[in-house]
């Protein structure tokens, strides 16, 4: 069941040149949005469209030429998607058959469409896929297991595999550096790095360390955000939690329209619609900040990392920093 590097160069080539050339199926996009109410055509699309940049012939070259050849034993890999995301759960599948591995795949009910959707089209390039990847009701008897979850899922899967080797990922939130210099532009960049998903990423921004108290050009940003490319479910929520603070007040929210600002003394996890404020003096306390709560935090913008940057991952932007073909392997 060797599949030779340029094999799998030459399967996604193809496969990322029918995605372009050929939209994906109305019945397809309805079925995903039937089956999680928080996705759009619009999220759906802007997730396949990063897929399509890792399946470049130049990027999957360079990405593969970093790991060693396939062992000749192997594993069975056991892989717990998420569905918060569309194809959220697609890079750890990735991983475990790049590394020369058989991945046993549980989907999310949130999300069991679209990657099986597009499995079944890189088949038809690469028909020994049959053999390598496996859609299962369960994970039982595997090597290897890569999990993402929710903290409470987490402790679950912990006290269920305890006896393999596995990568668990819990809840995390990203966060977005304010300085008061940013342009109107580079707001509008975070808007994305906010909005896109609904907010259900652990790279969507939930967190603003702020050195500057003038949020007024935040707030302006986000009321010019186009609301049309947000679900019809996330604005529900905003009603219901802008009728909930009518009647109990707060004087640490502000309401920008399409999302609460509160603001906070230290981290916390956010619900969705609110983001968390945290205002510093110093960039030092900045940095003191991200070190003590690194171990929940996915990533930053606004630091090398610019605003509007947060959900354009690369192919070996891993999810916790955990190099999952390395892990696999090891």
């Amino acid at each position: 069941m060797y599949v030779s590097r340029l094999e799998w160069i030459e399967s996604l080539g193809k496969l990322r040149e029918e995605c372009l050339m050929q939209t994906i199926p109305d019945e397809i996009l309805q079925k995903a949005i039937a089956h999680n109410a928080w996705f759009t055509n619009f999220y759906i699309q802007k997730s396949i469209a990063a897929l399509l940049d890792w399946w470049e012939e130049k990027t999957l070259t360079a990405f593969l030429g970093k790991y060693p050849a396939q062992n000749a034993t192997f594993k069975k890999i056991g892989i717990i998607a998420a569905g918060n995301v569309p194809c959220v759960g697609l890079q750890d599948i990735l991983m475990v058959l790049w590394s020369g591995n058989v991945a046993h795949v549980k989907l999310s009910h949130q999300d069991d469409i679209l990657i099986p959707f597009l499995m079944e089209k890189w088949k038809k390039y690469l028909p020994i896929l049959e053999k390598l990847l496996f859609f299962v009701p369960k994970i039982e008897d595997v090597d290897f297991l890569i999990a993402t979850g929710s903290n409470n899922t987490a402790r679950y899967i912990e006290y269920n595999f305890d006896y393999i080797p596995k990568i668990i990922r819990k809840n995390r939130f990203s966060v977005a550096i304010l300085r008061g210099n940013e342009t109107e532009q580079a707001l509008q960049a975070l808007c994305e790095d906010i909005f896109l998903y609904n907010g259900m990423g652990c790279r969507n921004v939930s967190h603003i360390f702020a050195l500057t108290q003038n949020i007024l050009p935040l707030q302006a940003a986000i009321y010019q955000y186009d609301t049309s490319t947000i679900s019809h479910i996330y604005l529900q929520k905003m009603h219901y939690e802008r009728a909930k603070y009518r009647i109990m007040p707060d004087a640490d929210v502000i309401d920008c329209g399409i999302i609460f600002l509160k603001k906070m003394n230290k981290p916390q996890y956010a619900p969705i619609g609110v983001i968390h404020i945290c205002f510093f003096s110093t960039e030092a306390e900045i940095q003191i900040a991200l070190e003590t709560y690194k171990a929940q935090i996915q990533c930053v913008v606004g630091g090398e990392l610019q605003l509007g940057q947060a959900q354009k991952p690369q192919i070996d932007d891993f999810a916790d920093g955990i190099d999952v073909w390395k892990s696999i392997i090891k």
